[in-house]
């Protein structure tokens, strides 16, 4: 069953612009884009829909965000896959209430976690 993740401030970590909406399949991103992109291409009976309700999408950075995250270990993760919000990699990712990037540096930690994501599931 493909997952549609929209309305969102999306950071993918590819080097281009953030961008709305997302579609997990089977554990891993299948496309990203803008909202309207990602509900059309999903179209179907086998679609969820997922609003995110303007939170901020990050991939999950275990190692940066420690055991806050409640991942098992850092060995759940491959390095070539993990911290990218792309087609085929792993759907690991953390819906913040604030995105890092607009609040000062002190208030950082202060960021509630929404929701956090492994394997497309989420923990």
């Amino acid at each position: 069953m493909k997952q549609v993740y929209y309305n969102g401030k999306v950071y993918t970590n590819t080097g281009g612009n953030p961008v709305q909406a997302f579609i997990v399949e089977d554990g891993v991103f299948f496309a990203v884009g803008t909202d309207e992109e990602m509900v059309t291409l999903a179209l179907g009976p086998a679609m969820a829909l997922f609003d995110l309700h303007g939170g901020f999408v990050c991939p999950a950075f275990p190692e940066a965000q420690g055991a806050s995250l409640n991942f098992e270990s850092d060995r759940d993760f491959d390095e070539s896959v993990r911290g990218r919000i792309a087609r085929g990699e792993k759907a690991d990712f953390v819906v913040l209430g604030k995105s890092p990037f607009e609040v000062p540096d002190k208030e950082i930690k202060k960021i509630p976690i929404l929701s956090i994501y492994k394997n497309g599931k989420e923990k």
